[in-house]
This record gives structure tokens, sequence and C-alpha cells, in this order.
């Protein structure tokens, strides 16, 4: 009897950052949940099962939709930035890198990885804002 730990469970769980499966189909869903990405959106990772779609901010639901569309026609991989609301009621920002393939049973799924860039885009709004306000050639900036 072998009664080695699993370790690609604990990695595909907690170890890849937001890491989440869609089954790619007619209607599209969510098919497997992280711990990692549960405890990053405050949800239990079945609850995420069922709502994670409606999670998706409102001013980004077309083009999220538009996202599933283009990796549900065929084997691809795409990235794509949106907000996600929290337990909490707050959003972050998230990039999602997805590769659909066909698995063995034929069906279309989609791998996905999904990391926290609400910091980097707080930092581009604040040097936007300087941008803005600031008149040319009284400040210069590098980052």
């Amino acid at each position: 009897m072998n009664n080695k730990p699993r370790f690609s469970d604990d990695i595909l769980s907690q170890g890849i950052s937001g890491f989440h499966v869609y089954a790619l189909a007619s209607c599209s869903f969510l098919s497997f949940a992280s711990e990692n990405l549960a405890s990053m959106l405050g949800f239990s990772a079945e609850e995420l099962l069922s709502k994670y779609a409606d999670l998706v901010h409102n001013e980004d639901k077309a083009e999220f939709e538009e996202f599933i569309k283009e990796i549900s026609e065929k084997p691809t991989t795409k990235t794509i930035k949106y907000r996600l609301k929290k337990s909490d009621g707050n959003y972050i920002y998230v990039s999602d890198t997805t590769s659909s393939k066909v698995d063995a049973d034929g069906n279309l799924k989609g791998y996905s990885v999904l990391t926290d860039i609400t910091d980097i885009k707080k930092e581009n709004e604040n040097l936007k804002f300087l941008i803005d306000t600031v008149a040319c050639g009284f400040l210069r900036y590098t980052c």
C-alpha cells in the first residue's frame, strides 16, 4: 500500500497563485478552485465554483465573457486583467492567464493562474495622477 502524500494536490491547491480550472462548454463554469484562490477572495473553494463569474466587476464582465468565449473556441493561451469582488466587498485587480486544452475525455478545459496585481495598479494610478496634474518640465521621474 502506498502512503506517500500527493504533493501535486498541495501544489495545485496552495502553491500556484490563484489556480483554478474552467470547464469550457456551451455554458462555461469553474470546475475547480484552489485553496489559494479561496483565501485570496475570502470564500470557500466550494462557494467559488458557483459564484465566480458573479464576482467579476460589472465594468469588466463584457471583456471577461469575451475572454471565456475566445479560450472556449480552441486550445490557446490568453491573459486578461479584471477586478474581482472579495467577501468583504472590496475589489482586487487580477491578472488571469489561462491555457485551454482538450483533456483525456475530450472536454475542453481552461487551466488558470490568477495573480493579485492590486498594488501595481494602485502605483500606476498614483503615477498617472502626477502626469495629469504636474506641468511638463517641472518634474521628471523614472520607474
